[in-house]
Formats: C-alpha cells, structure tokens, sequence
C-alpha cells in the first residue's frame, strides 16, 4: 500500500522535472548574421564560411545540459562553496550597473546588511568602477563590467599579452592597463578597513571585464600584499585573462576558493581563444543558461567543447545577449537601488 502511494506521487514529480529540464535544455542554433561573423574573425579562426555551411542541423550543435538531478543544491561539490556568499558576490555585481546618484542611496534588495565603503572610478575609464561593501563578516570588493554592447565589445577586445609579476605569466592587455590605473588605490583603501576590523575576510567578485579585473587583482594583492586576507573570488561571464603559467599560479592561490560561474550559451566565456595561448582560473560553476541549475565541475574546468560550441554560444549571445550575459540565477544584473 505505501509503495503504491509512494509511486503515485513520484511519477508526476519526476514527469514535472523532465518537463522543466527539456525546458531549460531547449536551445536553438541558427545561422549568424555575416556581419557578426566578419567582426569577430579574428577571435575565432576556425569558425568560417565552411563551418557555417554545417549548421543547418541545429541539433548537432546542442550543448549538453545539466540535468536537475545534478543542480548544485548544498555545498556537497566542495566545502569553500556557500550559496548566500556567492548571492552576496552577485550583489554587488547588480549595485555596479547603477549610476554614482543612485549608489549613494544604496539599497540591496537581498543583502540590507551591507554598507557601502568605497566608491572608485579610475579617471580614464567609465567602465571600470570599483565598490566595497561591508557586512559584519566580511568585506565585498566588487569590479564593475562593460557596457551592454558586447558585440562590438568582442570586435575591439585585442588579443596580445604583456607579462604580469609572476614567473612566465601573460595576460591579456586590455584587461592589464585598467586594471593599472585602479589597483594601488583599490588596495589602499582596503588595508585601511583592513586595518580598522582584521578579522573580516575579503571576498573579490566581477562580472565580465569586471571578472577579468577581479582575477588580476586577486593575484596581485597575493603576490605584493599577503597580509589582506583575501579568501574567495566569485567571477561572473569571466572571458580568459592569461596564460597557462598565470592559470595555474592563481590556482595554487586560490584555486578551491574561485568559482567563476559561467552560463552555457555565454561567447564571452569563450575569448580570448585557447588557441591564442589563455587559460581559464578558478573552479568552473557551469550553469544552464537563464535557470539556476548549476554544477561545479572542478578547478581550472575550460568550457565544453570547441569551434562547434562557440559558434552556438555565438549565435546565441548575438540574438539574446540578456539572458547568455547578463542573467544569472534568473536574476538580472541591472541597478537594485532605490
């Protein structure tokens, strides 16, 4: 009898989540504008004409989804893992889409007990604002990103390294000379909170060229700062930032305590190219793209597949560059202040 009424309640639970999870996994690839394709070629070499002439069968070019019995629902994946912490990181990452009127009425919807610290715009970039937050356990540094223009973003990002103060290590240019013009005030202004509450931990968070900024900044405090008790990166649609030699000097850092939380169907994720010489930091929390079905799969993790899965991240990010950039958790990075 009660394995009876145990499996008329099961089977529809189940039938719902199979709904749910074809759902989420319903992806569709369709051919590139050739506008988009010319202005991204010299990112992507091996996605051309004859590639393009393949992709009529949107199926083959299907990622494959994390299934909902996977979902990453406790800190069973890794014991540096908290969901609230990383829903702090994402936080902040809304807060730095607002203009400086509205930052200073700082309201954050799902934190009220951070406070705002600091406030830093670096005076040769508009997008490359710096916010500190503060609850009473830790402080949140928080590295704004781009403007929502990502493919013409994409058109301009060069792909040429400069060294970084660690042995054989390069990263991207672009990325480096913000990140020169905002660190050594950045990192006075934490040693003074620092200073004033030594026991608060101090988490790095980013989203997109605001990841690759967090990334950089991450290892630079560790190699000319070590006192700042940096203790958890969380990076949001991070594109590659350097080499392998930085990759796996960040790990050693801060490997079990970097997650960079990355939807599916995101192009930025997938630039600069491997085959220009970048690696990946951190561990990869993947996400289905626009669910909170996600997975950490482990450190330094690149992302799926090759050319295939990037033309379908590019197609993708093209036509709903909202929901592969710029949503995570159904949640919308734009202004939460009020």
């Amino acid at each position: 009898m009660w394995s009876l009424l145990c499996l008329l309640f099961f089977v529809p639970f189940v039938q719902a989540r199979i709904t749910d999870f074809k759902s989420d996994a319903r992806y569709n690839a369709t051919y590139l504008k050739n506008d988009v394709i010319s202005h991204v070629a010299h990112l992507f070499p091996s996605i051309n004409a004859d590639v393009m002439s393949h992709t009529t069968q949107a199926e083959q070019y299907q990622l494959k989804p994390i299934r909902a019995t996977l979902a990453l629902v406790s800190q069973r994946h890794t014991p540096f893992f908290s969901w609230m912490d990383a829903k702090y990181a994402l936080s902040i990452n809304r807060l730095n889409q607002c203009a400086h009127d509205q930052i200073q009425a700082f309201t954050c919807l799902d934190c009220d007990d951070m406070k705002l610290k600091f406030v830093y715009s670096p005076p040769s970039g508009k997008d490359t604002r710096v916010l500190i937050v503060a609850t009473e356990t830790f402080l949140m540094v928080g590295f704004q990103g781009p403007s929502r223009d990502i493919p013409a973003w994409l058109a301009d990002l060069n792909t040429q390294q400069t060294e970084f103060p660690c042995v054989r290590c390069l990263v991207n240019r672009d990325f480096y000379h913000p990140f020169t013009e905002l660190v050594d005030p950045v990192v006075d202004a934490i040693t003074e909170l620092h200073e004033l509450n030594p026991l608060l931990p101090i988490y790095l968070s980013g989203h997109s060229v605001g990841a690759a900024l967090a990334t950089l900044f991450a290892v630079h405090v560790n190699i000319h700062s070590p006192s700042l008790p940096i203790t958890h990166v969380f990076t949001f649609g991070s594109p590659r930032v350097g080499n392998k030699a930085f990759a796996l000097f960040a790990n050693k850092m801060l490997g079990e305590r970097w997650f960079r939380v990355m939807n599916q169907l995101d192009i930025v994720a997938s630039v600069p190219p491997q085959s220009f010489g970048y690696h990946h930091t951190g561990q990869l929390m993947l996400c289905n793209t626009g669910t909170t079905i996600c997975l950490i799969k482990g450190r330094n993790e690149e992302n799926e597949g090759g050319a295939q899965e990037d033309l379908l991240r590019l197609t993708e990010s093209t036509k709903h560059i909202q929901a592969c950039h710029f949503t995570y958790w159904k949640e919308t990075l734009e202004c939460t202040s009020r």
